[in-house]
C-alpha cells in the first residue's frame, strides 16, 4: 500500500500539504507504521478528513478493497498497540547517524 500510494502522489499535478508530507516521508523509518496507518485510520473514522484531497482519498478506498474493514481495523489496533509500546522507537546516538537516516537528496550519492 505504501509503494502504491508513493507512486499514485508522484503522478498528481497537485498535493495537499498533507500528502507532500507523505512524499517526504516515504522513506524514513517506520513510514508505514507511524504515519501512514494512523492516516488511514483517521480517514476510516473521519470522512471529512482533510490528509488526502477527494481524489486521493478515491485511490486509498479502492487499494483498501482487497484488505476488507475488518482486517484494516486489526491492522491498526495492532499499530497503536504497538506505537503505545515504543516498539516503533529509535536511538540516535549522533548527528551522522540521523543524517544517514535522511540523506540530502540534493546531493548525489557518493
Amino acid at each position: 500500500m505504501a509503494d502504491r500510494l508513493h507512486n499514485y502522489l508522484q503522478e498528481k499535478a497537485e498535493l495537499t500539504p498533507s500528502e507532500r508530507r507523505h512524499l517526504e516521508d516515504y522513506r524514513a523509518p517506520n513510514y508505514m507504521e507511524t504515519s501512514l496507518i494512523p492516516a488511514l485510520a483517521i480517514l476510516d473514522l473521519e470522512d471529512t478528513s482533510s490528509e488526502f484531497s477527494p481524489g486521493t482519498k478515491d485511490f486509498i478506498r479502492e487499494q483498501l478493497k482487497s484488505v476488507g474493514r475488518s482486517s484494516l481495523q486489526s491492522v491498526i489496533q495492532e499499530n497503536q498497540r504497538n506505537i503505545e509500546r515504543h516498539a516503533f522507537s529509535t536511538e540516535i546516538n549522533s548527528l551522522e547517524e540521523l543524517q544517514a537516516l535522511f540523506p540530502d537528496p540534493k546531493q548525489d550519492p557518493v
